[in-house]
């Protein structure tokens, strides 16, 4: 019965010798290990079933990391998803200013238009108005 050194079911696993000590001596694995840990020299060793036993240990730690990174990466998705329609709605706005922008200066120039086109007419009425009250005081045509 001589089975793997902690070492190398750390290196099997792929985690730190610290991992796996830690995990063999957690409430939930210290007692169902004793039975499969042999202790030769100071070196532990586990036999095959308790290797199984820590792999599965780790197996359910790293699943429920990746739910976790996946819930999280869902979450931050949705977040993405939210902002990019935020972003198009803001979009839209901005040419609607746009377009009423365009407009509001169009009516300006309109206006101006207006304006300097009465002026001329005011003033040429006022010119008219003159030549008559003159024409009139001097009885000239």
């Amino acid at each position: 019965m001589a089975g793997k050194t902690i070492k190398q079911i750390a290196d099997e696993i792929g985690v730190t010798k610290q991992a796996v000590h830690q995990k063999r001596k957690s409430k939930n694995l210290s007692n169902t290990l004793q039975q499969f840990t042999t202790i030769i020299d100071g070196v532990v060793y586990i036999v095959d079933d308790g290797i199984n036993i820590l792999k599965a240990a780790f197996s359910d730690s790293k699943s429920k990391r990746v739910v976790e990174n996946r819930s999280e990466t869902t979450h931050n998705n949705f977040i993405v998803e939210i902002l990019q329609n935020e972003i198009e709605k803001k979009n839209e706005q901005l040419k609607e200013k746009d377009v009423q922008i365009a407009n509001l200066q169009t009516l300006l120039d309109q206006q101006q238009k207006l304006q300097i086109l009465t002026q001329k007419n005011l003033s040429a009425e006022s010119d008219s108005s003159k030549k008559t009250f003159w024409k009139r005081l001097t009885g000239k045509q």
